[in-house]
């Protein structure tokens, strides 16, 4: 055994065994998966959750396969090789309790996760996904300079208001990636719900983690007025109170969209250690 990294946020060492390289062969069931993308949206999430950020997207093992919720298909169960296919790497973080247990030591079976996961997997065609909508609720809650991402932005909120639209109307959920790793943890039980950490220079908010150094232009404005607006909408949609403040912004717990837990969010939970980078 030897001492793992401590991440952002931690207080005392955890020990696990850490490998540079981990194999297929090497994954346990409720192993989580976060992938370093490609692609403009890709680069838009990292953007969004600020320096440091290296992932955007996640999956979990169960056992045999990868469960990820995946652009234009919602859930999809994918082979090791489908799935890490487009990215350019992955790492893999294990599951460890808050008194130093891994999934399947005394107390905590793996079999809650495995019934969650079986669960989702089993309802796949209730939910739906799109990276817009990542992108959309990060700009709502990531105080990071816009710049020139306004324009980009501005597309990027016009996309994600249509598919939330064409969600919806077909009676799905929107589940982000992530989310669906989060989910499959918490519903095991109180104790396997993965602890996040946001401690920031403002506070804990994950939505004060930086604030624009220079000042905001009318465009600016209106692209962040117009992704409160959609974030307003999406928390409907995930059925939680939203109120508007009098400045027209979203306020209250409409600011924590239920299971908003991203890829970065995971990479720094305190439930999680990193045993490597995959290796095919």
């Amino acid at each position: 055994m030897r001492t793992c990294c401590k991440k952002d946020g931690e207080t005392s060492p955890r020990t696990a065994i850490v490998a540079e390289t981990v194999r297929p062969v090497d994954l346990r069931l409720g192993d989580v998966l976060l992938y370093h993308g490609t692609g403009p949206m890709a680069d838009l999430i990292r953007d969004f959750e600020g320096p440091g950020a290296a992932y955007s997207h996640a999956g979990i093992f169960d056992g045999a396969n990868v469960m990820e919720s995946l652009p234009g298909v919602g859930i999809q169960i994918s082979s090791i090789v489908k799935s890490v296919d487009v990215h350019l790497f992955v790492d893999v973080f294990r599951f460890q309790s808050h008194d130093g247990k891994d999934l399947d030591d005394a107390g905590y079976t793996s079999i809650p996760l495995a019934n969650r996961i079986e669960f989702y997997e089993s309802n796949a065609e209730q939910y739906a996904y799109e990276p817009s909508l990542l992108v959309a609720v990060l700009a709502a809650t990531r105080r990071v300079p816009l710049g020139t991402l306004s324009t980009v932005l501005s597309r990027v909120l016009d996309d994600a208001g249509a598919e939330l639209d064409k969600i919806l109307a077909a009676g799905k959920e929107p589940l982000i990636s992530s989310e669906l790793v989060s989910r499959c943890y918490a519903e095991a039980g109180r104790e396997y719900r993965l602890v996040v950490v946001r401690k920031t220079a403002q506070g804990n908010a994950a939505w004060n983690r930086s604030a624009p150094t220079e000042p905001e232009t009318p465009d600016d404005a209106d692209v962040r007025r117009r992704a409160a607006s959609f974030l307003a909408r999406y928390a409907v949609a995930k059925s939680v109170p939203v109120e508007v403040s009098a400045e027209g912004t979203v306020a209250g717990p409409a600011l924590n969209v239920a299971d908003f837990v991203t890829p970065h969010d995971l990479s720094r939970s305190i439930s999680l250690y990193k045993i490597g980078r995959l290796q095919l």
